[in-house]
C-alpha cells in the first residue's frame, strides 16, 4: 500500500547513533545551498537556503562503510527494497539563515531530482521542533507548483526518518529560536514496492 510519505521514529538504535556520531565527528562540511537543482541560478549561496553539506556516500565502494550499511540496512528491514541509495549529512545555521532569502525559517519549495524515486531525511537534532520540520505539498490537482498552502508539515524530532516520492513539492522549515540543525538526506533509485 502507498503512503505519501512515511514516518519512522526511532529510525537509528543508540548503538547506530554512536557509530554515526563518531563519523560526522571527523567529515568536513562544504558550504552548499538547497535545491540542488537551481544551484547555477544562484549567485550566492544566500539566495537560497544555505547549508553545509558532508561528501556524498553512494552504491559502490562505500557498501562497507558502516554507516552506509546501516542506513542501507534500516531500510531494507522496513520494506524499502531498491538497487541504489546514495546520502550526506547536512548542517544548517541560524546565523546563515537569518542572512537568507529563507530569513523567515522557511525554505525554498522545491522537487528533488527527477533521478531518483523517494526522498527522505532523518533528523539528527538533539532539539524537536515542529517550526524545524519539512513542509509538503501533495494535492496532486494542483499543477507547476499553484498548491499555495502546505497540506503536511512533519515537525523534527531527533531520529525520526521520514519518506518521500521525490516528486512530492516539499520545504524545508528553520526554527528561528534554535542555532543550527543537523539531518541526513537519502535518496533512493530504483525503487521497487514488495
Amino acid at each position: 500500500m502507498y503512503k505519501a510519505i512515511d514516518i519512522i521514529d526511532d529510525f537509528y538504535t543508540q548503538e547506530q547513533l554512536d557509530i554515526l556520531f563518531d563519523y560526522t565527528s571527523k567529515l568536513y562540511f562544504r558550504p552548499s545551498l538547497q535545491p540542488h537543482l537551481f544551484e547555477k541560478d544562484y549567485a550566492t549561496r544566500f539566495q537560497a537556503y544555505p547549508c553545509y553539506e558532508s561528501t556524498e556516500i553512494m552504491n559502490g565502494d562505500y557498501n562497507n562503510l558502516p554507516v552506509y550499511k546501516i542506513l542501507k540496512d534500516n531500510l531494507k528491514s522496513i520494506g524499502f527494497n531498491f538497487d541504489y541509495l546514495h546520502t550526506f549529512f547536512r548542517k544548517i545555521y541560524k546565523s546563515e539563515i537569518e542572512k537568507s532569502v529563507c530569513s523567515d525559517g522557511s525554505g525554498i519549495r522545491h522537487k528533488d531530482g527527477p533521478e531518483y524515486d523517494l526522498g527522505g531525511v532523518i533528523y539528527l537534532d538533539e532539539l524537536s521542533s515542529f517550526k524545524s520540520g519539512t513542509r509538503f505539498f501533495t494535492d496532486e490537482r494542483f499543477k507547476g507548483g499553484t498548491q499555495q498552502e502546505q497540506d503536511m508539515q512533519i515537525g523534527s524530532k531527533f531520529n525520526r526518518a521520514i519518506i518521500f516520492d521525490c516528486q512530492t513539492s516539499h520545504q524545508a522549515l528553520y526554527d528561528l529560536d534554535i542555532d543550527s540543525r543537523f539531518v541526513q538526506p537519502f535518496f533512493i533509485k530504483n525503487y521497487a514496492e514488495d
